[in-house]
């Protein structure tokens, strides 16, 4: 089951007050989980630019590099697009308003995205919402349902309703880049002390392909 395919509630977009609030929004649909949220298409929506005249900031934030490692595959295969790619510990204050899409990615580590990449949409909000907008994290919950929660809770409510693609895209435990307490959490809770990596090509692709329409 991919990242937007359960709904506790949807209602079709269609300017009408959705109960329920919108969390995870797909094509015309938006999947919805605990608040009131009326649908609105932004400006990009009414002229949609030529794909390949398209500027897009894939921007992110990283811990140990998995997040970034999505990035790129995402680059790759933004094949008609102009993609630049910002990363938040570098660049704290990217101009978003030099770019017609917005990708954002975020790691989650121990339930909760990074506070650089909360802090960086709390200050764009309204600038994002006026982009062709896409969200995803990277992550090790095995849940499907933790998995949806965590990226719900990831960035505000308002820029999922945006959202034409989101994704949880799987994650690694990369052990040679852990601090000791990380190293111990990890070994504790996931029975193992080797490298792992879980990261879902497949729900890349489908997000790609859905911000792509």
């Amino acid at each position: 089951m991919n990242c937007t395919s359960y709904v506790d509630r949807m209602a079709t977009v269609n300017g009408k007050l959705a109960r329920n609030g919108a969390f995870f929004m797909s094509n015309r649909k938006i999947f919805l989980t605990n608040r009131w949220f009326t649908p609105v298409y932004p400006a990009y929506k009414q002229e949609k630019l030529k794909q390949e005249d398209m500027k897009t900031a894939i921007i992110f934030t990283s811990k140990h590099g998995t997040t970034e490692k999505v990035v790129q595959m995402l680059a790759k295969r933004l094949t008609g697009n102009q993609v630049s790619i910002i990363d938040l510990k570098k660049e704290q204050h990217p101009n978003v308003d030099s770019y017609d899409a917005i990708i954002l990615g975020t790691s989650i580590y121990a339930g909760a995205s990074s506070k650089t990449m909360q802090r960086f949409c709390k200050e764009n909000i309204e600038s994002l919402k006026q982009k062709r907008l896409a969200l995803f994290v990277c992550g090790m919950e095995p849940d499907s349902a933790k998995q949806r929660r965590e990226l719900a809770n990831a960035y505000p409510p308002e820029l999922h309703g945006y959202a034409v693609s989101n994704c949880f895209a799987g994650g690694e435990f990369l052990f040679e880049k852990m601090n000791f307490f990380e190293r111990a959490i990890i070994k504790r809770i996931a029975k193992t002390d080797k490298n792992v990596s879980q990261i879902k090509e497949d729900e890349v692709d489908r997000f790609v392909a859905e911000y792509e329409l």
